[in-house]
C-alpha cells in the first residue's frame, strides 16, 4: 500500500498530553518520550503553537512566526536531541531562528539548556568551570541537559576546542581536580557495581553518564572568516554531530514573517 507522505513530519513527543505539560516539571526534569510519531505538517505546527504560550509563560517572548519551514526544523531538532547524547551542528546567518528553535525543542523535552554569559576577559578557562556543574548533571545525577555555545560567544579558539573535547570523550582534561573527582563520584559506587564488567572503571561509567546525558550544540555562521578553520580544527562538530542547515528563508517563509 502506497503511503503519502507529503506535508508529513516525523518527531518525538514527551508522553504527557500538551495540556500537561507546563504541571510536568514537577514529576522531574525529563519527561519520557513516546516513540517517534508521524505528524500533519500542520498538526504539529498547531501543537507547537500551543507549546509556545506554555514557554512565554515561563520564560519570554519567543517572537518567531511558525511557518512550515520554522516547523521542519523544531521537528529535525527534535529528532537529533531525543537520541541518547544527541549534538547538533547549525549552520546559518544570525537571523534565522537557531536560537529560538533549539530552546523551544529543549522546553518540549523538558531538558535545562545552559549559554555561557560571556563578558570582558571570557576565556576558555572560564568556560570550563562553568560547565562543571553541566557535566556533573549529566555524568552524577544522570540528568539530560543541553549546551548552546553561538558564534558571538566564542572569543578565542580554545572554547570551541572544549567542546570538541566533550564531544569527543565526554571529558575535558584537567576540568577537575582529583579530590574533586572523587567527592563528585562517590554517589555512583553503587550503581557502577550494578552495571557489572561493562565498564573498566568508575571513572570510565561517569564518562559514559555524560556522553549519554549532555547534549551539545553549536551555531556557526558560514560566512564568518575563521568559520573553515573553526571546522577544521575541531573534527568531532562534522564526526559527532548532526549538522543542520539553516542559511536563510524561502521567499514563502519571508512572505510568512513580513
Amino acid at each position: 500500500e502506497k503511503v503519502e507522505l507529503a506535508g508529513t513530519l516525523f518527531c518525538f513527543w514527551p508522553a504527557q498530553a500538551a495540556a500537561d505539560v507546563a504541571d510536568a516539571a514537577a514529576a522531574g526534569p525529563k519527561l519520557d518520550v513516546r516513540p517517534l510519531r508521524r505528524y500533519a505538517s500542520e498538526d504539529l505546527r498547531a501543537e507547537l503553537a500551543h507549546q509556545m504560550v506554555l514557554y512565554e509563560r515561563e520564560n519570554k517572548e519567543l517572537g518567531i512566526v511558525l511557518f512550515p519551514e520554522v516547523v521542519e526544523r523544531v521537528a529535525a531538532l527534535n529528532r537529533v536531541l531525543t537520541e541518547p547524547g544527541g549534538s547538533v551542528l547549525l549552520v546559518g546567518r544570525p537571523g534565522v531562528g537557531r536560537r529560538t528553535c533549539f530552546n523551544l525543542v529543549c522546553f518540549l523535552l523538558r531538558m535545562e539548556v545552559f549559554s555561557p554569559r560571556v563578558g570582558r576577559g571570557y576565556s576558555a578557562r572560564q568556560l570550563v568551570a562553568d560547565l562543571k556543574d553541566v557535566v556533573r548533571i549529566a555524568g552524577v545525577l544522570g540528568q539530560e541537559i543541553a549546551v548552546l555555545l553561538e558564534d558571538y560567544q566564542v572569543v578565542e579558539p580554545g572554547m570551541l576546542e572544549v567542546v570538541n573535547s566533550l564531544l569527543s570523550s565526554g571529558e575535558v582534561p584537567g576540568m577537575f581536580t582529583q579530590a574533586e573527582l572523587d567527592a563528585m563520584l562517590a554517589p555512583l559506587k553503587e550503581p557502577y557495581a550494578a552495571a557489572g564488567y561493562r565498564y573498566r572503571t568508575l571513572y570510565t561509567f561517569f564518562l559514559s553518564r555524560v556522553q549519554r546525558n549532555l547534549h551539545l550544540a553549536v551555531s556557526l555562521d558560514p560566512t564568518h572568516p575563521e568559520f573553515h578553520a573553526r571546522c577544521e580544527s575541531n573534527p568531532a562538530l562534522f564526526t559527532r554531530c548532526t549538522i543542520l542547515w539553516g542559511d536563510g528563508w524561502s521567499p514563502q517563509g519571508m512572505a510568512a514573517v513580513s
